[in-house]
């Protein structure tokens, strides 16, 4: 072999190494769908008309910055994680999956946790969202402004330290609004003043949130340590419209689901919550029924008064304020009259059985004096 074959071979390796080497973080076409395993090889699948469906095969974890960014072509897609897990570190301003102006896609059994948004939908429509965990972020999903007929089905969003689900319409600023305080419980009042610091690790542990720039934040400290209240801004129009939330499991967050200019149908939705399981100044022309919650600020199911099943985290604590005595009864006694349930360690007992446990506590009540 001459010297020129030698270089030529040895041009040809390298090349060769570098295509291979290229190749490893590429998303690759199983045929008719794409494959990807990182932030920016699914948005390049993503984009890529090829095929409607691009699929995550590894997990995905620690990521400093929005991993799905608004990919252009990210419309009449489906986004299938397949399980796996899209992670962040709370970030500031980043989000799981982000998208604006998209439409007709769907996005199911996705991880997603750790960042500001688990879930971002800015003026985005038709999107189907299932089958996903959405934990442990500032706010599990988050829809702003004239996002309308989406679908948010069959998903555990649990443990977000502001919101379970925000559906809100803001812009600009106006008027301060106070704090929503967790340790006033679900009667707290929107002009509380007081605050405690905050921070991703204790969100929901101490205050919850308030409103701010078209999100629900944390309220702060200044340096002088006096409380710096948020800003309540106005709506924009008639914004997210149309939206249906069925069947998600909606547990731990500070408030389950949030509303502000919007107009959803929740249905048979379990939530249980730290501060609100349903809160909104105004739920304008929303409704829904068969829900499982405690704790609402102005829901209500259709033909009842809050929830039309109550959930309850310990047993025959019927009023669900921590102590088993005669209110318990009295509470009890009062949605058998109102024809409700109570949901209790993930089974709903009404009608005649509601009856005969109301007794057997009436009976423990007179027995212990």
């Amino acid at each position: 072999m001459n010297i020129k074959d030698i270089v030529l071979a040895g041009f040809v390796t390298m090349v060769l190494a570098f295509l291979i080497a290229g190749n490893v973080n590429a998303y690759s076409d199983a045929g008719s769908y794409f494959n990807c395993g990182n932030c920016s090889d699914c948005i390049d699948a993503l984009n890529d008309n090829g095929h409607n469906e691009v699929r995550l095969t590894v997990n995905i974890t620690n990521q400093n910055e929005t991993c799905i960014n608004n990919p252009s072509n990210f419309s009449n897609k489906i986004f299938d994680c397949q399980g796996y897990v899209i992670d962040g570190n709370l970030t500031e301003e980043t989000h799981g999956i982000y998208l604006m102006d998209k439409q007709n896609n769907t996005i199911k059994n996705c991880i997603i946790t750790n960042f500001e948004d688990g879930i971002y939908l800015a003026f985005s429509s038709n999107i189907s969202l299932m089958n996903s965990t959405i934990r442990s972020n500032w706010n599990g999903i988050y829809m702003f402004g004239s996002s309308n007929n989406n679908l948010i089905l069959n998903n555990t969003v649990s443990n977000n330290g502001l919101t379970g689900i925000s559906i809100a319409n803001f812009y600009g600023s106006a008027d301060v609004k106070s704090c929503i305080n967790e340790t006033q419980g679900a009667n707290a009042s929107n002009n509380s003043n007081t605050s405690n610091e905050t921070n991703p690790s204790e969100i929901g542990a101490k205050v919850t949130a308030c409103i701010k720039d078209g999100k629900v934040v944390a309220c702060t400290k200044n340096a002088t340590n006096e409380t710096k209240m948020c800003e309540k801004v106005p709506a924009m129009g008639p914004g997210n419209t149309n939206n249906t939330f069925k069947d998600n499991i909606i547990l731990d967050n500070g408030i389950g689901i949030y509303s502000n200019s919007s107009n959803s149908t929740i249905n048979t939705n379990v939530l249980d919550n730290k501060v609100y399981d349903l809160y909104s100044d105004n739920w304008e022309s929303s409704s829904g029924d068969t829900n499982i919650c405690f704790k609402t600020e102005g829901w209500n199911d259709n033909n009842t008064q809050g929830c039309k099943i109550l959930f309850i985290s310990e047993e025959f604590d019927y009023d669900d304020n921590g102590a088993i005595d005669t209110f318990d009864a009295v509470a009890g006694l009062d949605y058998l009259s109102e024809g409700k349930e109570i949901y209790y360690n993930g089974s709903k007992i009404g009608g005649n059985d509601l009856l005969l446990r109301i007794f057997a506590l009436i009976n423990e009540i007179v027995i212990k004096g």
